[in-house]
């Protein structure tokens, strides 16, 4: 009786531990699957947004213009976290760029909701500047460049506008 009691604790014992082990496993898996997130892939997206506000701008929805406008304000704030290899002072810089960006979100956000046109191309030309400065923060080639066939300006004009990525040119 006794080793039956032994053996029915230990096949419980046993049960227990694969049933927790299992969920900790795929757990882990769903994990190590999971992309991780890059500097590259975030300003991809930065550039994304971009252009859907030149778009917006260009089309005349204003209102419109505060979505892409916020949503770069939160993908810059995770530069930091991904730009280790900026030197401390480039690193304050990008701080400060960051903090102009989601300023200028707001302020894209209000002229947008006064249908105010130019305010709004004033503001979008502010935003493509410090965008251009966080770009120049990086050694060529280690953020994506916008195709030349988009490099149009957010600000819905057909000026002509360097690359958000070129250093020293523009």
């Amino acid at each position: 009786m006794r080793i039956r009691s032994f053996s029915v604790f230990v096949v419980f014992l046993l049960v227990a531990t694969i049933a927790t082990w299992e969920p900790a496993r795929a757990e882990e898996k769903r994990g190590h699957s999971a992309p991780k997130e890059s500097l590259q892939g975030v300003w991809t997206q930065v550039l994304k947004s971009h252009d859907e506000m030149g778009r917006l701008i260009a089309a005349k929805k204003l209102g419109d213009v505060e979505n892409p406008a916020f949503q770069i304000a939160g993908l810059v704030t995770r530069l930091p976290g991904l730009s280790e290899m900026l030197p401390a002072d480039w690193m304050a810089s990008l701080k400060q760029f960051i903090k102009d960006v989601q300023k200028l979100a707001s302020d894209l956000d209000n002229t947008g909701d006064s249908n105010n046109l130019p305010g709004t191309q004033a503001n979008a030309k502010k935003l493509d500047d410090v965008l251009k400065s966080i770009a120049e923060l990086y050694p060529k080639g280690t953020l994506p460049e916008r195709p030349a066939a988009n490099n149009a300006p957010a600000t819905g004009t057909q000026s002509q506008q360097p690359k958000l990525t070129e250093r020293g040119q523009g």
